[in-house]
């Protein structure tokens, strides 16, 4: 009885959390001019710079 009880209380959660996630339409990458310079993932955890950018100071 208990071991059921925590299987539908577990796959409540996980059907809530999937439905709730709030993400609704397809995932769609920004083309604005604004958005160009912003850090895109790889770049967030492996940071480069651009041979052609001004060094910074």
């Amino acid at each position: 009885m208990m071991k059921t009880a925590i299987l539908g209380s577990l796959l409540a959660l996980a059907i809530s959390m999937v439905i709730g996630c709030g993400m609704k339409g397809e995932l769609v990458l920004p083309n604005e001019p604004e958005s160009q310079d912003r850090a895109r993932f790889p770049e967030v955890l492996i940071p480069t710079t651009p041979s052609n950018a001004p060094a910074k100071r």
